[in-house]
């Protein structure tokens, strides 16, 4: 009997069926570059990277906050909205995959309510801001919680605001 194993071949290799995973993932960076290779102008490799970590980051909070449907927020909320627009005033909603989605931070489920800091937050970044960045950067580490995430900090409403306030005026 042969204890020794068969070596490994390129031959070998290329005979392995491909992990679903890899499949998967080859499928999607091909898409990515059918999409990139039609745009005109190209975009930089800066503005890759920024999307990239972009959706990074919101997959970060759809895995721990949860990112809930018009549906989920009124059940939530046990409150009927005459539409979309109206559900979405004083809550933080963007587009994302096709639909527009609420992140779950903004919710106290216990109390099947939204936080009262929201609108005050929707309210002292004004109209300059976008519901996707506004939740990305209560979602990323910030110099005004000393690289804590200020999305730790909605129980504090005050200083979230004020936090808040202070980064998109450094803005404009």
């Amino acid at each position: 009997m042969n204890d020794r194993a068969a070596p490994v071949t390129p031959e070998h290799l290329l005979a392995r069926p491909e992990r679903a995973s890899q499949r998967s993932y080859r499928c999607s960076v091909e898409r990515l570059r059918e999409l990139l290779a039609d745009l005109d102008p190209p975009l930089s490799p800066q503005a890759v990277q920024g999307v990239a970590a972009t959706d990074r980051l919101i997959r970060q909070m759809r895995e721990q906050f949860g990112l809930l449907s018009a549906t989920e927020v009124q059940s939530l909320l046990q409150h009927e909205f005459a539409n979309d627009e109206d559900l979405g005033e004083g809550l933080i909603v963007f587009g994302y995959r096709g639909v527009d989605v609420y992140p779950g931070f903004q919710f106290d489920r216990a109390k099947g309510a939204a936080l009262g800091c929201i609108p005050q937050l929707l309210g002292a970044v004004g109209s300059e801001r976008a519901d996707r960045d506004l939740a990305c950067w209560l979602c990323s580490p910030s110099g005004y919680f000393d690289g804590a995430r200020p999305v730790d900090f909605l129980h504090l409403p005050t200083k979230i605001v004020e936090a808040a306030q202070s980064h998109y005026n450094a803005l404009l």
